[in-house]
């Protein structure tokens, strides 16, 4: 458990219970009259029972949100800040990744085990050809039938 939703937990908890403790708590009586007898409970503290339930429930939401998405305000900020982007990831089993990264305008592969990250070359931006440069016919007219044949 982070120590932000160990905060929010407890600040949560004590506001439910400033909020629900005075709906439970009996009033001091100056006489020491019998209590009344007890009736069940009305519209009325149902009513506030169910309010502070929802508010209790919005603020944890509120809580659950901002630990897992961050602060807007702040998110928002740290994208134009941005030097060093993930562009690509490709997963090769046992949590061992490729990764293409970008930082400003270069692109480097990296592998990633869970114990290391390895660069392992950097990484050339391509043009694509024109369209009609290459004559795909005489690009495979290029390739040996027989691989082995060195013709």
């Amino acid at each position: 458990m982070t120590p932000f939703l160990r905060t929010s937990a407890l600040v949560a908890a004590v506001a439910f219970g400033l909020l629900i403790a005075p709906a439970f708590a009996q009033e001091a009586s100056p006489s020491p009259t019998p209590p009344p007898a007890l009736k069940a409970p009305g519209a009325d503290e149902f009513g506030r029972l169910l309010g502070y339930i929802t508010l209790l429930a919005a603020v944890a939401g509120a809580a659950i949100y901002l630990v897992k998405f961050g602060i807007p305000l702040h998110r928002a900020r740290s994208k134009e800040d941005r030097k060093l982007n993930v562009l690509e990831m490709r997963p090769l089993g046992n949590r061992q990744f490729l990764i293409v990264v970008g930082y400003e305008d270069n692109r480097m592969l990296l592998g990633v085990t869970p114990g290391r990250i390895d660069y392992l070359c950097s990484l050339e931006k391509q043009t694509a050809p024109a369209a009609g440069a290459t004559d795909f016919s005489k690009l495979m007219d290029s390739i040996p039938t027989n691989p082995f044949s060195g013709k």
